[in-house]
């Protein structure tokens, strides 16, 4: 059996990691249960968001489980201590991480050789496209040029200053609210995620 990590309110109430989840469930064809180490069995699979590792120190607890562990990384390897935890997650034969940046899949590559990881890039899911079909917007006459989802780093902020002189920008930090999610998504042309 498959379970998600038993994460915090706002591990399971950010949209991302629930549109992620959605996501994992349908392609599993199982719905997926919340759970944590004391709930596992020995032939359970534990899905962790990189998130629940930083946000509730449990990486001892992934380290040393006896279940298989699927870590989906949702960072970029320069943010907090993700090296550190891509060097004691390698030569865990039980943890695969799943990585979707293809920036973090270039600094594996060169330098974490025992890493056990999965490239999966971020694609179009069709199990995705109920959610706002019947609200589709044509292309010309949505509001937004873009919407930016993320924290405003000065990396990115040099980006979408420039990006700004050409195109109205809808700048959104981190959704937690469904309705305002999907009413960004429908009325905007291009959707951006700066790593």
């Amino acid at each position: 059996m498959f379970y998600f990590y038993n994460t915090n309110k706002r591990g399971k109430d950010y949209i991302p990691f629930q549109l992620y989840r959605k996501c994992i469930s349908n392609y599993v064809s199982k719905n997926i249960h919340y759970g944590d180490f004391e709930t596992l069995k020995n032939e359970d699979i534990l899905i962790v968001f990189m998130f629940d590792i930083y946000h509730l120190n449990i990486l001892e607890n992934i380290l040393n489980s006896k279940n298989k562990i699927i870590i989906i990384n949702t960072e970029n390897y320069k943010f907090k201590n993700t090296v550190d935890i891509f060097k004691k997650i390698q030569n865990k034969k039980h943890i695969n991480l799943v990585e979707y940046n293809v920036v973090n899949i270039h600094f594996i590559k060169k330098n974490m050789k025992n890493l056990n990881y999965t490239f999966i890039p971020l694609l179009f899911s069709p199990c995705l496209k109920i959610i706002n079909e019947d609200k589709i917007i044509p292309f010309n006459k949505r509001k937004n040029d873009i919407v930016f989802y993320g924290s405003l780093l000065d990396r990115r902020i040099k980006i979408i200053n420039k990006l700004k002189k050409n195109f109205n920008i809808k700048l959104v930090k981190h959704p937690y609210n469904i309705n305002d999610y999907n009413e960004n998504l429908i009325n905007s042309k291009i959707i951006i995620n700066i790593y």
